[in-house]
């Protein structure tokens, strides 16, 4: 997640975002900061889902590659209802775009 625009972000707008703090409780589950918008990485959330789901930061494709197409797949098959992908700004040529 350091690798995101919003790894040191507390808020989106009035929305306060939900994060894992690294830390268990007592029954093991996972302890999480207050939020009502949940910022994790694809590999933490595999298994989960949430009707709507926001992949940021994307990288444009580069070269196929196993473990990259399984991560943005996982990453999609998490949305029961709504996707939305939001693309690193100059990631993908301007040509791509039209």
């Amino acid at each position: 997640m350091g690798r995101s625009i919003f790894s040191e972000m507390e808020r989106v707008g009035n929305y306060r975002l939900r994060r894992f703090t690294g830390d268990y409780d007592l029954f093991g589950n996972q302890v999480f900061t207050e939020g009502q918008l949940i910022f994790d990485s694809v590999g933490r959330f595999k298994g989960q889902e949430a009707p709507a789901v926001i992949l940021v930061d994307m990288d444009a494709p580069g070269p196929p590659g196993v473990r990259d197409t399984r991560l943005v797949f996982s990453g999609m098959t998490r949305a029961t209802v709504r996707l939305e992908i939001l693309l690193k700004r100059g990631s993908w040529p301007a040509e791509a775009m039209l």
